[in-house]
Order: C-alpha cells, then structure tokens, then sequence
C-alpha cells in the first residue's frame, strides 16, 4: 500500500506546470489608456487602474475580422452605428479615481483579431462621452 501512495505522489510532481496566463494591465488617465498595443494570444487576466481625476470604465470588444479599424474608431467613439463591425462585449471593468478594480477579466485572445479597449462614461449629462475625447485604444493579437 505504501508503494502506491509514493508512486502517485511522484507521478503527481512529475506532471507538467499550466501555462501560466499573461496578464495585461491597463490604465485609465484622463483620457487614454496605457496599454501595450500588441497581446499574445491565449488565455489573459485584464486588470484595470483608473489613474485619473473621474469614474472611468474598460470595455473590451473583439473586432469582426476584416473591419477597417480606421472605419470603426469614429463610429466607437461616439457609441453608434457600429454593431455590424464588433462582437458583444466581452467584459467591463469599473474603477474609480485612483483605484484598481478588485477583480479580473478572464479572456481568451484570439491570434490574428483586434480587440478595442473604450471607455463610454461621460463627466456629466452633457459632456462628451471619453471615447470621443481619445479614451478608446485597439490591441492587435499575435
């Protein structure tokens, strides 16, 4: 009976480690994010810090393929006429001023798509929403 249990724990360290997930972090400052601009694709955890004065968000939306990122942009920007050049969200991250969000965004990056970060929070009812103020970035996966 021993010599079972011993095998089993040998053969349970001898097993290969999970590739770990790459995390990407992005900040929010008013108003942009800093990001890398390429991702590797597979398995990520997005984590978002809201380095700026006011409330902002990170929404990540995969592009259809083929979709001319100079054609979506303006389109994202102002929230409208866009939804035959995108996927649904993915996920939404929320932090306040000089926060981090106490969770993760788990996704899977797909090799070959672009994917659209874009904050649609506006500073009061009649100010322009931060994508149209430059709060929109694209990820381009390898």
């Amino acid at each position: 009976m021993r010599r079972c249990i011993a095998l089993l724990v040998l053969a349970a360290c001898a097993a290969p480690a999970a590739t770990p997930r790459q995390v990407l972090d992005v900040t929010g400052i008013d108003y942009a994010y800093a990001a890398p601009d390429t991702v590797a694709a597979g398995e990520a955890e997005i984590a978002f810090h809201n380095a700026g004065t006011v409330l902002h968000e990170v929404k990540l939306i995969a592009l259809r393929p083929g979709v001319d990122l100079a054609t979506v942009l303006p389109l994202a920007r102002v929230d409208t006429g866009w939804a035959a050049y995108r996927e649904p969200t993915s996920g939404i991250l929320t932090a306040r001023p000089g926060e981090r969000t106490p969770g993760r965004l788990l996704v899977t990056f797909e090799a070959g798509r672009h994917y659209l970060l874009i904050c649609h929070f506006a500073d009061t009812d009649d100010a322009p929403l931060h994508s149209e103020l430059g709060m929109a970035k694209v990820l381009v996966v390898r």
